[in-house]
């Protein structure tokens, strides 16, 4: 699947996200951010609190930070790419 910048895509869980293209690493892999819809006009509170409502693809799949005790992680939400599906 190719994502599109700015474009909203509905996760597996019904959830809106809209994509967003960072920076491609080594030049040539895409680093694509999801952000939540309903989270895009929300005033921003702890880099914390941001980082744990958006979601990333990375090499293929879906993951997300999670933030315990002992510091952060990151966890795969079970999702790939293609369970994205553009609205």
């Amino acid at each position: 699947m190719t994502f599109h910048e700015g474009a909203i895509y509905r996760a597996p869980n019904g959830k809106r996200y809209r994509a967003k293209l960072e920076f491609p690493r080594l030049d040539i892999i895409p680093a694509w951010t999801f952000v939540p819809v309903d989270f895009e006009d929300s005033e921003i509170g702890s880099w914390r609190d941001t980082l744990s409502h958006l979601l990333f693809l990375e090499k293929g799949k879906i993951v997300f930070f999670h933030f315990e005790a002992y510091g952060p992680s990151i966890r795969e939400t079970g999702w790939r790419e293609v369970d994205f599906v553009p609205e």
